[in-house]
This record gives structure tokens, sequence and C-alpha cells, in this order.
């Protein structure tokens, strides 16, 4: 299935270019520097980034790596992870394979954004729901 759809997550802007079983994969575009997911990790997915634009800098496992076009990292599932924009707005790809309903906690957050609803309870919710678990 492909996507066609549009999900902003405050300052990220994602577009869905592909939802399966098999693969999910988002264009999404940080809008300001330091913008990104805090750490984290998934038990039964692997996610990888590309990197079109800006720099992210990105926390795999123990490592920093400062990622600029072109870069492709893979982070495996139970590795401690999580990315952010310096000097200024980036753009990647974000992919997970397999599939883990990650466009539904992504339209969930936006959702919660917009309600006003407890942050910390429905947030708690759909990580634990669609396999993403905070550090």
């Amino acid at each position: 299935m492909s996507g066609n759809e549009h999900i902003d997550v405050g300052n990220i802007s994602i577009d869905v270019l592909i939802v399966s079983d098999l693969i999910e994969s988002f264009d999404s575009e940080l809008k300001t520097e330091n913008t990104g997911p805090g750490l984290h990790y998934h038990t039964k997915m692997d996610e990888i980034f590309y990197i079109q634009g800006g720099k992210v800098e990105v926390t795999l496992g123990e490592e920093k790596i400062v990622a600029t076009p072109g870069t492709v990292l893979r982070v495996p599932k139970f590795t401690h992870h999580g990315f952010h924009s310096i000097e200024g707005p980036a753009r990647l790809l974000v992919t997970f394979i397999p599939g883990g309903g990650q466009v539904k906690y992504l339209s969930g957050l936006a959702k919660l954004i917009k309600s006003g609803s407890s942050w910390r309870e429905g947030i708690g919710a759909l990580q634990e729901k669609y396999d993403v678990h905070p550090l």
C-alpha cells in the first residue's frame, strides 16, 4: 500500500511513502535545529535512516554520528537510538522493516498533540502499543 498521508508531529513534518506489513517508509523533515525523538529502542523491527539534507546527530548504541546527505544508517532491533537535527533543519528517509504500525503511532502522536490530552498518559499508551521503548 502506498502512502499519501501527511502527518505533522510538532516540528516534524512527515510524508507517508509506503505502509505494509513488510515495510513502512517516511519522508521526514525536521523543521528546526534540535528536533527529533529521544533515545528509544524497538523489539520487533529494524530502522534505516537515509539523510537527504542538513545534518543529523544520530545516537546508535554508545556511538554518536554526525550524518550528512547520502549517509545511510541501520539500527537493528533492541539497539538504543535517537536522532536530532543540528545546525538547522534536516530531512531524512526513515524506514522500518518489518512494518510495525509506525504510521498509526505517528498519527496518534499528532492527534495527542492537537487534543490537549495528558501527554504523559497518552504517549505511554502509544509507545507500548507500537513497540517504542523510551530510555
